[in-house]
């Protein structure tokens, strides 16, 4: 399978709304949490593309970033970062998650159904999952990332002009 070629189109930083209640600044790992080495689970998710999706990607696009700054308010330690003086808490300080928006030129369908290698999926990731940080405040916590197949313009003999998938 060929590879799949991915344009990036904006990254940003999604802050939690409303922030941090003060009290909570300073969120304890667990001690399961602190055994563990740091790892970054990464979760692909593919949904089909509806006609509304399709006219309105601006629209959805804002819709998931406000989604995700509430979201972010409830799960607050995802919007923080570990605490470069204690590496067994996070400071929640309302840093924020990535949030990148990508294009890719590849059926989704035929990639999942083609049984993909790893390195192809890689790319459809926001981070790098193998990165190692010398400083755990560095760490990733939460990255989304959301990616949208470029709908092509192809011009029919009859002169009219047709979106494809």
């Amino acid at each position: 399978m060929d590879m799949i070629k991915v344009q990036i189109i904006s990254t940003e930083t999604i802050k939690p709304s409303p922030s941090t209640p003060p009290h909570l600044k300073t969120f304890n790992l667990s001690l399961f949490d602190q055994l563990v080495p740091p790892v970054y689970v990464p979760i692909l998710l593919f949904y089909s593309l509806t006609d509304d999706l399709k006219n309105h990607r601006k629209r959805w696009s804002d819709h998931l970033k406000k989604s995700l700054s509430k979201t972010l308010a409830h799960f607050y330690p995802f919007s923080g970062q570990i605490n470069e003086d204690d590496a067994f808490t996070i400071d929640c300080n309302d840093g924020g998650a990535t949030y990148v928006e990508a294009r890719i030129e590849a059926d989704m369908s035929d990639v999942v159904l083609n049984e993909p290698e790893i390195d192809m999926l890689q790319r459809l990731l926001p981070c790098d999952p193998l990165e190692k940080f010398a400083d755990p405040s560095s760490q990733v916590i939460l990255a989304v990332q959301l990616r949208m197949r470029q709908l092509q313009r192809t011009l029919l003999k009859t002169g009219q002009q047709l979106l494809l998938e």
